[in-house]
């Protein structure tokens, strides 16, 4: 079956908005008429789909890019910074070896606005993950949490079940949460704001980049996509990420939200540690991503444009949970609990039978499996998709991991100043009373008393002890690493800039 046209050119732009909202798009007419003229064509639904999850502000960045590379981002330890799924610093040399700390942190507002539960819980998920696929192992993960006015019960529902998510799964798969900060203010009513950190350990020569490696030039590398059957579930979730709720997409909306499993994540963590343990015993490089927004596709596609190649992929051979999805949601679902890996060919079957036969992963969840789904392009930079022998995707895939700039008009910005500051109070002994007896104030052990800060044994000062919590990452080495989470709504109304910069 082929995949649908979207008539871009022979729509105006009142038709084409219309027909984009219809099949699910939040590109704009113009992003649209952009994406035709690159391609010198219309786009095929995959595609405009690859380009609605590519080209969004939860991608790309479109908006925001500039103003994030005014943020310092190099210092002498740092080994490897922004542009791949987690940074990296020097942590310690231990036993002759230097050691990194690995660092990835994620928003995940949407899903738990709509979703609290399992949106929180993706959100944990996915953050892990992007250690994991460094090479790393997780030793820790911490949240930021903003909800609204605690006097609304729809706000009480949001943070009970964001806490219960986010335990759930930590908990579950066996990584201790360090700390948090959680705020109650009225601007987080209508979209709370949910930040989770994970924390992993590497030695250096064991790191592992989101890219295929340049030895794909000189030996044929494929494509293995490992987890979960893919379903329909996440659909449109980078898109969803980056709009303006809707109250009359609700339903719409919680189908954007991936379903969780921590029980296979655990395993998969496991299997994933015996393929990188062969990889450094057999000396070959590889690529290794998770499966975020926009799923089989944009992790194949970005793999391949990281290391200055092209992918052909095979929708046919992915493993899919029901008798029937389009290309589409093939490619572009984001059903959680899996990662792609880009290695040689001629080690292909050793690693699948890790995952299938070691591990057992089509015995723990029905369709769970690895499977080779692709091979690498050395010749050039097309990434091609096909199912039942149709072409559905044919592009540059530059043109599709660039993703499309804004230079956004900011308005006026104020110099910083304490007139930008709140009101000097009347009666600073109700101020004080009002802080001291108000929900940003009060003891946190309700939330953080349902982690689990003891599993893996390196707590040395937990949550709640202290302002701050301490592991001993590393066994048998004395370093210790004092972690913390904070922040300040009223930062940004005093100083933009220094908000901006606080806040990461």
């Amino acid at each position: 079956m082929k995949s649908e046209i979207v008539p871009v050119t022979d729509l105006d732009d009142e038709a084409l908005g219309d027909r984009l909202k219809a099949d699910g798009l939040r590109l704009t007419p113009n992003e649209a008429r952009q994406v035709q003229a690159n391609i010198g064509r219309n786009p095929s639904r995959l595609e405009a789909v690859l380009f609605d999850t590519l080209w969004s502000e939860h991608c790309s960045y479109k908006s925001s890019r500039q103003v994030l590379k005014t943020l310092p981002t190099d210092a002498p330890h740092v080994i490897l910074g922004p542009g791949e799924d987690a940074g990296v610093v020097y942590l310690t040399t231990h036993e002759g070896e230097r050691w990194g700390l690995v660092v990835a942190h994620e928003s995940h507002n949407h899903p738990s606005q709509i979703v609290p539960a399992e949106g929180a819980a993706t959100g944990i998920g996915g953050v892990v993950r992007d250690v994991y696929c460094m090479g790393a192992e997780v030793v820790g993960v911490l949240d930021a949490l903003r909800f609204g006015d605690p006097a609304k019960p729809e706000c009480r529902e949001i943070a009970a079940g964001v806490v219960d998510g986010i335990w759930h799964y930590g908990n579950a798969l066996g990584v201790p949460n360090l700390g948090g900060d959680t705020v109650f203010h009225e601007d987080f009513s209508e979209n709370c704001l949910v930040n989770v950190v994970a924390l992993g350990v590497v030695p250096i020569k064991r790191l592992v980049r989101s890219r295929v490696p340049k030895e794909a030039k000189e030996t044929p590398y494929v494509f293995i996509l490992v987890g979960k059957p893919t379903d329909a579930s996440g659909f449109g979730g980078a898109s969803f990420a980056s709009a303006v709720l809707d109250e009359e997409e609700e339903s719409a909306n919680k189908g954007a939200v991936q379903l969780p499993d921590p029980f296979l994540k655990r395993v998969l963590s496991e299997a994933n540690r015996a393929v990188l343990d062969m990889a450094a015993e057999e000396g070959f490089a590889l690529g290794f991503k998770d499966l975020g927004a926009g799923g089989i596709a944009c992790a194949t596609s970005e793999l391949a444009s990281a290391g200055g190649f092209g992918a052909d992929i095979e929708l046919g051979a992915v493993s899919i949970d029901g008798e029937f999805f389009p290309p589409e949601v093939i490619a572009c679902s984001e059903t959680q609990e899996r990662y792609c890996l880009a290695v040689p060919q001629e080690y292909a079957q050793p690693i699948l039978q890790i995952y299938n036969v070691d591990y057992e992963l089509p015995h723990l969840y029905p369709g769970a499996r690895a499977q080779v789904v692709g091979s690498v392009r050395a010749q050039d930079t097309t990434y091609r998709i096909t199912h039942q022998g149709d072409e559905v995707c044919h592009l540059p895939v530059e043109l599709i991991t660039e993703g499309i700039r804004y230079d956004r008009e900011v308005g006026e910005v104020p110099e910083p100043g304490v007139e930008h500051a709140p009101p000097e109070p009347d009666n600073y002994e109700a101020l004080l009373k009002e802080l001291m007896t108000g929900p940003s104030q009060g003891s946190r052990s309700q939330i953080y008393r349902m982690y689990d800060t003891e599993v893996q044994g390196r707590a040395v000062i937990r949550p709640g002890e202290a302002d701050a919590a301490v592991i001993a990452p590393i066994p048998g080495n004395p370093v210790g690493l004092a972690v913390s989470v904070d922040g300040n709504p009223n930062y940004g109304k005093i100083d933009a800039y220094q908000g901006g910069a606080s806040s990461v």
